[in-house]
């Protein structure tokens, strides 16, 4: 046996026992958020697997030089911040799985990351209905939203979300184009009858689009694909300062704070009581996870672009836009329009909800920093159906 083949043997071993590594914190990450007692211990043992798959990644993996660069940049501002700045350490994890992940086949990921999370999650249900964990309920605007055995309703709904992201992702051929479909109709009518999350809702309905894009010649993807980066990328930075450009007393703010469900009067709280800077920092949240009595002085920046730049500081926002950028161009240069669209889908989101900086969740965080080559040889079947 050559040295060269015992390397690439030892190399995929490594990668394996990243990837089950992987799954177990994403396992653990649903169950942090659930309501069993033993959640907080979940969520602790998920922190050191996520460690110590880092620790594998770095000391026994080869990674390209751009990996490198983004690990030491990422770990340095994150590091710095947890440490000095007492911000979260939730970005410092969203670094080390962007980094530690890059070198594995995403498409690889996405199947036992969807697997799984439809494998927790039906536990979930399963324990809640039968009176295991509480399912708790809410009430708005007349209507019920079940938790399923989750902290809150828009939890179980953001991981649905992302299950349907996954699951469009990996499947391709024009003959799985109805099924698709059908699963997203589906998907979308659950989360907005079951846990009222009409964005995820909408969401998951606008996702068809990228199903259905196989039809579209290539040039018009490409126009298409180019034009709604643009707009996606714009809108995610104004929903940052869209507190700061309407004047608070305005009939328009007023109508899309009610649009939004209240989401920009801590946006402009926000703003009053904090700064950005340069690294992050730590401002208090106070939510309703787990908890159905009232709640005082509730205070939770759902907005994920929001509260990178607050919390995470204006050197990682800056990082994690890059990186964004580059993996959309990276995808458009390489005619993968499924997985562009998908993604922007995803960044979308982010405006929404907090669940696209959530490393618990973004099962598409793993291929931030995936090499273009990695991308196109794992998701060959795309460029395939789109010529």
């Amino acid at each position: 046996m050559s040295k060269n083949y015992q390397h690439i043997q030892d190399n995929n071993v490594v990668k394996k026992i990243i990837l089950i590594l992987y799954i177990i914190s994403l396992s653990l990450g649903i169950y942090s958020n659930s309501m069993f007692s033993w959640a907080n211990n979940a969520g602790a043992v998920r922190r050191l697997s996520i460690f110590l798959l880092g620790i594998l990644s770095l000391v026994l993996l080869s990674h390209t030089l751009k990996q490198y660069v983004f690990f030491i940049i990422g770990i340095g501002i994150t590091g710095y911040s947890f440490i000095i700045k007492h911000a979260s350490i939730e970005y410092l994890i969203i670094v080390i799985i962007i980094f530690s992940l890059s070198t594995i086949n995403p498409k690889t990921i996405l199947k036992f990351s969807i697997t799984f999370i439809f494998l927790n999650l039906l536990v979930l249900v399963i324990c809640s209905k039968i009176g295991w964990i509480p399912n708790l309920l809410f009430y708005r605007d007349g209507t019920l939203r079940q938790s399923l055995g989750t902290i809150y309703p828009l939890a179980f709904a953001a991981y649905i979300f992302f299950l349907c992201g996954g699951y469009v992702a990996i499947n391709h051929g024009k003959d799985k184009i109805l099924l698709q479909i059908f699963v997203l109709i589906l998907a979308s009518t659950f989360l907005f009858k079951v846990n009222g999350a009409r964005n995820d809702s909408i969401l998951t309905l606008l996702m068809i689009g990228s199903v259905l894009s196989v039809y579209i010649p290539k040039r018009f993807n490409k126009f298409i694909s180019i034009i709604s980066a643009v707009t996606v990328f714009f809108l995610s930075v104004l929903s940052i300062f869209i507190t700061i450009i309407l004047p608070y007393t305005t009939n328009l703010y007023n109508s899309l704070n009610i649009i939004f469900n209240g989401r920009l009067q801590f946006q402009y709280v926000v703003f009053n009581y904090y700064r950005p800077h340069i690294f992050g920092q730590l401002i208090p949240e106070i939510g309703l996870g787990g908890s159905q009595a009232p709640v005082l002085n509730y205070f939770y920046i759902d907005n994920s672009y929001t509260k990178l730049l607050f919390m995470a500081g204006i050197a990682f926002t800056i990082l994690m836009y890059y990186i964004l950028i580059t993996l959309v161009r990276r995808l458009i240069k390489k005619d993968m329009y499924k997985l562009v669209y998908i993604v922007l889908i995803i960044i979308l989101a982010g405006i929404v909800e907090d669940s696209f900086i959530n490393s618990s969740m973004n099962i598409f965080l793993t291929m931030f920093m995936t090499s273009g080559y990695l991308l196109s040889d794992s998701f060959k079947e795309i460029k395939l159906t789109e010529e």
